[in-house]
């Protein structure tokens, strides 16, 4: 059984029948149970990957392994 969510606004939680005014009013919606623990764990490396390769090229890449270089991004 998956964690509770870590998310602590409940107005972005929806269902799929919600999730087009979630997503128009928060910007972002999250719909649980729609991943499995092992889906979401591959999916955040993935993300993280992408992050990496996007920021390669930067004098510090964004990097999962060093919070420091997540600011960055805001730079």
């Amino acid at each position: 059984m998956l964690n509770e969510p870590r998310y602590e606004e409940k107005s972005l939680f929806c269902t799929a029948d919600t999730a087009r005014d979630v997503l128009g009013r928060y910007g972002v919606a999250v719909i649980p149970g729609v991943l499995n623990e092992v889906e979401c764990e591959q999916l955040e490396g993935e993300m993280w990957s992408y992050f990496g390769s996007l920021t390669r090229e930067w004098s510090t890449p964004v990097s999962r392994e060093v919070p420091e270089s997540w600011c960055e991004v805001y730079k």
